[in-house]
């Protein structure tokens, strides 16, 4: 099963590039990672993919709401198979998300913003400002951008991944990065 999820989002991958940052899976231990980091109740999900960082999410917070938005039509087909009353799967574009979800504490991205039209990187990142806490997972290093968005922002790495993922941390007040 895990073999036959690895391909299908590598298939999607070959199709969409611009839409995946990698053609791997996030790993168990990069998805407990993020999820480790999430504060608050109302928590957004953007670029949910095939789910793995949402199920670690719902698992290591057993009381908050989750929205996870994904645009690609092959990975809904998995996060629709997460039976969670705390879950809600929303099929549309990440920068809208405050529409869907207008007050929330924590938005955790796996979006490849570098391959993203400039405009809509900032609508997102300007609107993410008002959590208390902003998770951008990637592959490749993005700490400036954040830096224009976001005055704290901390860099975790997970090497236990197909490929060694970066983990930022981010936020508008110190007390809400960890150290």
């Amino acid at each position: 099963m895990k073999r036959k999820k690895t391909l299908s989002f590598a298939r999607e991958f070959i199709r969409n590039r611009k839409q995946l940052g990698t053609p791997f899976p996030s790993s168990r231990y990069l998805a407990r990672a993020i999820a480790k980091y999430v504060v608050g109740y109302n928590i957004v999900e953007l670029g949910a993919g095939q789910g793995q960082v949402t199920k670690a999410i719902l698992h290591r917070h057993p009381n908050i709401k989750l929205t996870a938005f994904e645009i690609n039509q092959g990975l809904l087909e998995h996060l629709a198979e997460i039976e969670d009353p705390r879950l809600r799967v929303v099929e549309a574009s990440a920068e809208h998300f405050s529409d869907y979800v207008p007050e929330f504490q924590c938005v955790v991205s796996g979006l490849p913003l570098t391959s993203m039209p400039e405009e809509v990187v900032h609508e997102l990142l300007t609107t993410s400002k008002r959590a208390q806490r902003y998770i951008q997972y990637k592959y490749f290093p993005e700490g400036n951008l954040l830096k224009k968005y976001f005055s704290n922002v901390k860099l975790k790495i997970v090497f236990m991944n197909p490929l060694p993922a970066l983990v930022y941390v981010c936020s508008n007040n110190g007390s809400n990065t960890p150290s």
